[in-house]
């Protein structure tokens, strides 16, 4: 498929016109800007192309995601703004949306022949931009405006401004992938403290769902690998384990409030079955739901004319004593 063609090929396919469109067969690039508003689960599949490599930026709404590339799921979770993703050279890319979605992005195709000028010798690596999706670029995010304002409205010199954009964005893609592999291997200072507390705030509005690393790494900024290697330094837990404890912890919180039912407790924390949430608190606590029922049970006996603040202090050191 020629590069110019290609928005308008997947136009076809997807059954969807593209807001706007670049025309000029010269320029080094050709973007499209696609707005979707469809409340009904939608699957959008692009073929490979092995001479163009893709650059899909969300511009606007959040939506729930689930993208592939070459049937090996990539990523599963929450679109936003800002975020970016790079399709590879000859490779499948597929994304559907069970819940459909309220958004728009533009889709920057950038030809191969192009890209090389921006690597040694002339030369792109087959990884070179492999798994870079969901990540959040500032310069890369002011190059997809400058093609979203050239290719919906044109000027006169629009076809010079895209040639600098498409090496432009040749050369912060390398850049990008250098700095984070620099801070794989390098990191020392962890998490921000602000990018953990969202992360945080992410696990905790979600604890009755399965998070993915993506959603999580997403949500940082960081590439999966490198918020693997940060969140852990900063922590000293693996995002898995951090889950299970503050699951852990909000499953003992509401065994001692005594409002729910066991089955209810878990199902809201995350746990697969009851049995799972026992043998968690077990693992972390060294106590079992009964024992904390028992030991909110004996506190609120204690203190039977005790106010509700008094109340609230007993339970705290009940969750001492379990813990």
């Amino acid at each position: 498929m020629k590069n110019r063609s290609k928005p308008f090929a997947l136009a076809k396919l997807w059954g969807l016109e593209p807001l706007c469109a670049t025309r000029d067969a010269n320029a080094a690039l050709t973007a499209a800007v696609w707005r979707v508003d469809d409340h009904r689960s939608r699957c959008f599949d692009t073929p490979p192309d092995p001479d163009t490599l893709i650059v899909v930026v969300y511009l606007e709404g959040s939506f729930r995601a689930i993208s592939s590339i070459d049937g090996v799921q990539r990523f599963a979770g929450v679109r936003k703004p800002g975020q970016f993703i790079v399709v590879p050279p000859g490779r499948r890319w597929a994304v559907e949306m069970p819940q459909g979605l309220s958004a728009s992005t533009v889709h920057i195709y950038l030809p191969t022949a192009v890209l090389r000028h921006c690597w040694d010798d002339g030369v792109m690596p087959p990884d070179a931009v492999d798994g870079i999706d969901g990540q959040r670029n500032a310069e890369i995010n002011r190059l997809a405006r400058l093609v979203v304002q050239e290719t919906c409205s044109p000027g006169p010199a629009s076809r010079v401004l895209l040639d600098s954009v498409a090496l432009s964005l040749g050369v912060e893609l390398r850049r990008h992938r250098r700095r984070e592999s620099e801070a794989v291997a390098h990191a020392t200072s962890g998490i921000p403290r602000w990018r953990l507390k969202r992360v945080h705030d992410l696990i905790m509005a979600n604890l009755g769902k399965d998070l993915s690393l993506g959603e999580l790494a997403a949500e940082a900024g960081y590439s999966v690998s490198r918020f693997c290697h940060a969140f852990k330094e900063t922590t000293g837990l693996s995002p898995h384990r951090y889950v299970i404890q503050r699951r852990v912890e909000c499953a003992r919180d509401l065994v001692l409030e005594g409002r729910l039912t066991l089955v209810e407790i878990a199902a809201a924390t995350g746990f697969s079955d009851q049995a799972h949430m026992t043998h968690s608190l077990r693992r972390y606590l060294f106590t079992t739901p009964k024992r904390l029922r028992h030991l909110a049970v004996d506190a609120a006996e204690t203190e039977p004319m005790a106010t509700s603040r008094e109340d609230g202090r007993g339970r705290r050191s009940a969750i001492r004593i379990a813990r």
